[in-house]
């Protein structure tokens, strides 16, 4: 089997520390297991037959699995982004900096 071409097919993980922040690496990775749960939850039910549309159709509920699994981590997920983040957060704390939004002064100086 040739591991260079799984690698060209799986799809691109953010990392944090490489321009990308650890709230975005996590709410990602979140919805990245999210879609995979979706995909296999989807799997345990029994097609019909009536309405088979081939690889067309896989590729629509791909797509379907996908979005929905990016909608549910964009509304608040499962808690798996709290969780990875905080852990994220004591991993990498340059990158988690980098999720903190600058506070700039007041009209007086002050924060």
């Amino acid at each position: 089997m040739d591991v260079s071409a799984l690698h060209a097919a799986a799809p691109a993980v953010p990392r944090p520390g490489k321009g990308v922040s650890n709230a975005q690496a996590a709410k990602e990775m979140e919805a990245l297991f999210v879609t995979q749960l979706i995909k296999a939850m989807r799997q345990t039910v029994p097609e019909s037959g009536l309405m088979s549309g081939g690889r067309g159709e896989e590729l629509a509920r791909t797509m379907q699995d996908d979005a929905m699994g990016k909608a549910v981590a964009a509304a608040g997920g499962i808690g798996l982004s709290r969780q990875l983040l905080q852990d994220l957060d004591r991993v990498n704390p340059q990158a988690a900096a980098a999720d903190k939004p600058e506070q700039s002064p007041g009209p007086n100086g002050t924060p």
